[in-house]
């Protein structure tokens, strides 16, 4: 089965990829593309502006275009968000073994946007708003000068009836596949969004359907098991062509969002993140026969960018700047926890690189067992535990030449 991506437009642009990845060893190449502008009847105008980055660890592309549009009539100032071109690879892999073997696959993608610049920017409208269930969802949206927008979502693809009416000035209609899996807009508020889309169940011809929660007395989960009593276990997954493309290849989300803010307003602060949720479904050879366990939510990798809405000049441009401030505040906080012993353990960024620093350095940060993940884009790279000494630990840490941005720390 092949991933299949389709997107209607009413509105023909061109754009020229920006890419760019954060990670351990990570490498970036860049190049800005060219906005375009519309001249709409009776004075306004759309100003179109794309950014597009690349995480190579985690496969995951994150595109935004952003439509200022310039109305002389209307009160606000008004720019659409659409994810365009985004991607988030599946990373369907399976950890080989003989007699017992697992495999790593997407439960869920999400897409979540953010105001963070605490102005007068809030997110107007969105879509989809609803429960998704079909295989492709389209989603449209529509200008009136003064400052009327009208959104819909066709749930039943781009050749069925439009899903808003009217005369516009400005209309777009974005679409995505979802096949086997179901959109639901799980935050909805002035200033934050965050759309799920996730896995619904799998209709394998040879045992039936079966989804997370399926079990058997005899084979447990038989979710992606090919076989019941053969083959080895490395071989004895479905195959990423015959799961459902999401679950196999990944996801191309398409979302919309309508942006508005005061007349006053120059600059205004927008996240958007990519995320990929995975479970581990393991199988075990057991007294002649295979059993599967499919253990929930077992890896949260994902990709964020901070962008600068530019509403004077109609730019969206990347706000590294912002995303370093964050980090920044997330190490400092963790630092304060991580200083309570003898040994001394300080945490910091040189430019996007983790840095370590410790005294007293044959002392741990406590006499607890208690260990610490440092996580990348939420991909685990190094764990320590508070017995151990500090200066092994900032050694350790150095060594790993670990790149953010976004590099958490915490407790685990």
């Amino acid at each position: 089965m092949k991933k299949a991506k389709k997107i209607a437009k009413c509105v023909a642009v061109a754009s020229v990829i920006m890419s760019g990845s954060f990670g351990l060893q990570a490498t970036s190449a860049f190049a800005d593309s060219k906005g375009t502008v519309e001249n709409l009847q009776n004075g306004g105008k759309v100003y179109n502006s794309f950014k597009t980055t690349y995480d190579m660890k985690q496969n995951i592309k994150n595109s935004v275009k952003v439509s200022f549009i310039e109305d002389p009539y209307a009160d606000k100032k008004i720019a659409i968000v659409t994810t365009d071109g985004s991607n988030i690879d599946a990373k369907y892999t399976i950890n080989s073994g003989y007699y017992n073997a697992g495999l790593k696959w997407p439960s869920a993608y999400h897409t979540e946007a953010e105001i963070t610049s605490g102005d007068s920017a809030q997110f107007h409208k969105a879509a989809p708003v609803n429960t998704m269930t079909s295989a492709k969802v389209t989603s449209e949206v529509g200008y009136t000068l003064g400052g009327s927008v009208k959104v819909g979502v066709n749930d039943k693809g781009p050749n069925a009836d439009a899903s808003i009416t009217g005369s516009f000035a400005w209309k777009e209609s974005v679409s995505y596949d979802q096949v086997d899996y179901k959109t639901v807009l799980e935050t909805h508020t002035d200033k934050k969004l965050n759309w799920k889309v996730g896995f619904q169940s799998f209709n394998f011809p040879e045992w039936g359907i079966y989804n997370r929660d399926s079990f058997n007395t005899f084979y447990g989960n038989q979710l992606f098991m090919k076989s019941r009593s053969y083959n080895e276990g490395t071989n004895n997954f479905v195959s990423k062509d015959t799961v459902p493309a999401l679950t196999g290849y990944g996801f191309s989300p398409n979302v919309v969002a309508v942006i508005t803010a005061d007349k006053t307003e120059t600059t205004s602060d927008l996240k958007i993140t990519n995320r990929r949720v995975s479970d581990q479904y393991n199988i075990e050879w057991v007294s002649s026969k295979w059993w599967g366990t499919n253990n929930k939510d077992t890896y949260n990798e994902f990709f964020t960018n901070h962008y600068k809405l530019d509403w004077k000049n109609h730019q969206v441009t990347l706000d590294n700047q912002k995303a370093l401030e964050e980090q920044m505040n997330s190490i400092n906080s963790v630092n304060d926890k991580l200083n309570k012993g003898k040994g001394k353990l300080s945490l910091s960024m040189n430019g996007n690189q983790l840095k370590a620093t410790s005294s007293n350095a044959g002392y741990g940060i406590s006499y607890e067992d208690k260990n610490w993940g440092i996580f990348v884009n939420g991909e685990k790279v190094y764990t320590f535990n508070e017995k151990s000494t500090v200066g092994n630990i900032s050694n350790d840490i150095n060594k790993l030449n670990i790149k953010g941005p976004y590099i958490e720390i915490k407790q685990i």
